[in-house]
């Protein structure tokens, strides 16, 4: 579950105070040009091309890198009628920009609708079948997994129809 909180970017400025270490950067963009900074090459532990290579693997749109502006990665992305999709850059809602998350893990291409799903999915279970370690979160809350999931929580009210719209309305179905 850790690995999927890493993959909600709302929930980054709380692991960044909780863990030190940032889940997301923020990704500027105008119209369909995406500037990533370029000192993600530093958490990837990538060169410049290396990291193009693996963006453009990542990715599920097509995305074509334009050239290095300032300290920028310049993206372009193909725009398509109904598209949606900007794996793996994520939608922060509550700052209503892109972010790229900073973790190569499994969750990395996930797209964030499956995401809330499987979060919400194991919190219930936990509710259900472990209801001895649920109580004890919520009667102690000594540890950093109650912020997480309480803010998490509150991030999905409001992420998760937004999500759901986005791919029913976007998606071309």
């Amino acid at each position: 579950m850790g690995n999927l909180f890493k993959q909600v970017p709302e929930l980054n400025s709380l692991l960044l105070f909780l863990d030190g270490v940032p889940s997301f950067t923020n990704v500027y963009h105008e119209g369909n040009r995406f500037f990533i900074p370029k000192r993600v090459l530093d958490f990837f532990h990538m060169t410049e091309n290396r990291f193009l290579d693996f963006f453009s693997e990542k990715a599920v749109e097509e995305y074509h890198f334009k050239r290095l502006e300032n300290d920028f990665l310049v993206f372009e992305k193909n725009e398509k009628k109904g598209d949606f999709n900007y794996i793996p850059l994520k939608y922060n809602l509550a700052e209503q920009t892109y972010a790229l998350p900073l973790t190569k893990e499994n969750g990395f291409v996930f797209h964030e609708l499956l995401v809330h799903y499987l979060l919400l999915y194991n919190l219930s279970m936990i509710a259900r079948y472990e209801t001895e370690w649920w109580s004890e979160l919520v009667k102690t809350m000594p540890n950093k997994d109650f912020p997480l999931i309480e803010t998490f929580l509150q991030v999905s009210i409001e992420k998760g129809p937004f999500l759901v719209y986005e791919y029913l309305t976007k998606a071309g179905h």
